[in-house]
């Protein structure tokens, strides 16, 4: 019987480590698969983790149309976004299918050396279209509400339904730098000509002046950088919105 009090023991610990993430575990069929493969990805997380990279990302023969991803706090992320989604109804955005797989083998207890995030491919549209009105305020809502800071057009995918997928669940959260998450949607990863219409980018404009006045002591940079962003884009502009960002901005005093 000791040996059934303590397998009964090893149970509930290993449950009550799993804990938060037990919802997230991968369907059996894949976890049979990943059990079978458990020691190559135990190698591969645990170069990355013995590393400052932190940013493993790999795809194998073995399991087709999925990613294995190194880092828990991707799920931590996914979360966060998905709260946020739900709660104020960003109908145009979606997460992917982040799920967690426990490496057979490995201790329960919650760490990157012990899990891998396990991620579905996702299938973009195939033409990409500038994005509307609406889809840039519901983005600038994962920015305002969740303090999302990471919003590069790499890290959203537009599906075929036509919703924006955010797919960098472990970028910044920090509401210190939430400038520079508005920043992001003007910088040099994005060409304005062919990202947005002109509401949506009047709306980003919008949302840097707020935040601006709510925190002008951000002022002396962010504007300068506005200015260097917007001058390095692709000629000619779509509209002149260059112009349209000195005279928008004037009364923070300008674009310099």
């Amino acid at each position: 019987m000791k040996w059934l009090a303590s397998v009964l023991i090893l149970s509930v610990y290993a449950s009550s480590c799993w804990g938060a993430f037990e919802r997230y575990a991968v369907d059996s069929d894949i976890e049979a698969i990943l059990d079978a493969h458990s020691h190559e990805i135990y190698k591969k997380i645990k170069k990355i983790d013995s590393t400052i990279q932190w940013h493993g990302v790999w795809q194998f023969d073995w399991l087709p149309g999925y990613y294995i991803k190194y880092g828990l706090e991707r799920i931590k992320g996914v979360e966060r976004i998905r709260r946020c989604i739900e709660t104020y109804d960003l109908d145009c955005l979606t997460t992917p299918d982040k799920r967690v797989y426990h490496i057979k083998g490995r201790p329960y207890t919650q760490n990157n050396l012990n899990y891998a995030v396990v991620i579905k491919a996702i299938e973009p549209a195939g033409k990409q279209r500038p994005l509307t009105l609406e889809q840039v305020q519901q983005l600038c809502t994962i920015i305002r509400k969740a303090d999302y800071v990471d919003m590069t057009s790499t890290n959203y995918i537009q599906m075929a339904d036509g919703k924006l997928c955010l797919i960098d669940t472990e970028g910044i959260f920090d509401a210190s730098k939430r400038i520079k998450g508005f920043l992001r949607m003007i910088g040099t990863r994005h060409d304005l000509n062919k990202n947005y219409t002109k509401d949506a980018l009047k709306h980003i404009f919008w949302e840097i002046k707020e935040e601006l006045r709510k925190h002008p002591e951000n002022i002396s940079f962010a504007l300068p950088y506005l200015r260097e962003q917007l001058e390095a884009q692709p000629q000619p502009h779509a509209w002149n919105y260059l112009s349209y960002a000195h005279e928008y901005f004037d009364d923070l005093g300008g674009l310099r």
